[in-house]
């Protein structure tokens, strides 16, 4: 009986141990066979798209609208097209530029800016789509290779309004921006006119003192 258990024992830790070596073996990669070009195939092209546009616009105004599209990744990418074409033909017109472009390749670290020009022919506030980016991992236009997609931040709704309710709107806006100038302002300001006020305290209490002793 205790040979028997002996071996039962022996035979787990057997194959414990062969299963450990197994597993081991097949989770730790040979790190010495890996070369630069496959470290560079993983770092691929990483497109940032950033799209601005004014919040109110006057009505038969022009609106500028810019996108700029940077490259984040290690690889360039290839094949970059833009579209930004949201705007109905019923409310806007084209009126210079064009919504959509296209970019042969952006290299990594590089970035492009793309303006064009609308115009609104509708007073209203209009809901904004982002701007869609496709493009290509490689220069060549491979079937199989599946376009990546890359979307612009938001924006909010785009308003157009008549020139007396733009004014009105800069005109409040200019008041937030005060606002807050004199609030951040305003922890620095009071430090440094107490500290002003003290030291001229101490000052005539100095001359003061000065005047007796004569």
């Amino acid at each position: 009986m205790k040979y028997t258990l002996f071996g039962i024992v022996a035979l787990f830790l057997t194959l414990a141990f062969c299963t450990q070596s197994m597993f081991s073996q097949e989770t730790i990669p040979d790190l010495s066979s890996i070369t630069d070009d496959d470290i560079e195939s993983i770092r691929p092209a990483r497109l940032i798209v950033l799209k601005e546009a004014p919040e109110a616009a006057v009505l038969n105004s022009n609106l500028t609208i810019d996108i700029t599209v940077y490259n984040a990744g290690e690889k360039p990418a290839y094949n970059v097209e833009l579209n930004d074409g949201y705007w109905p033909e019923s409310d806007f017109e084209i009126i210079s530029g064009s919504p959509n472009q296209r970019f042969e390749v952006l290299n990594a670290g590089d970035n492009v800016t793309h303006t064009y020009t609308i115009s609104g022919k509708k007073l209203g506030q209009y809901d904004t789509a982002p701007t869609t980016v496709t493009f290509r991992a490689t220069e060549e236009e491979n079937a199989e290779e599946a376009a990546q997609i890359a979307r612009s931040t938001p924006i909010p709704p785009v308003r157009v309004v008549t020139k007396s309710e733009y004014d009105r709107i800069n005109a409040v806006q200019w008041s937030e921006t005060l606002v807050f100038v004199l609030l951040t302002l305003l922890p620095i300001a009071l430090p440094a006119a107490f500290h002003l006020f003290a030291n001229n305290q101490i000052a005539r209490l100095a001359d003061g003192a000065d005047l007796k002793k004569e």
